[in-house]
């Protein structure tokens, strides 16, 4: 599901004459604001939660990892937009 939706992403991005660079750099401040906002939401209360609050971590940069991969990988594999 990623996947196809990240790849569909690039392609339409290179569609529209989006630089790849843009793209990317929207998507990693698009992974900063969701840290930002889980942070200022209290995602963790107690130390104890340190534990929980590196899990969360993780599992921002994979996902975002992979948008980034399967958007830069839809965005290479498009074709060049038309002219007109």
């Amino acid at each position: 599901e990623v996947r196809d939706f990240y790849r569909a992403l690039g392609v339409e991005r290179k569609a529209q004459g989006v630089a790849v660079h843009e793209v990317l750099s929207a998507l990693t401040l698009l992974r900063k604001h969701v840290w930002t906002y889980a942070r200022s939401k209290g995602v963790w209360q107690r130390p104890i939660e340190v534990y929980r609050v590196l899990e969360l971590n993780r599992r921002i940069a994979l996902f975002f990892d992979k948008a980034i991969y399967y958007t830069t990988l839809g965005f290479v594999e498009a074709p060049a937009p038309r002219a007109t």
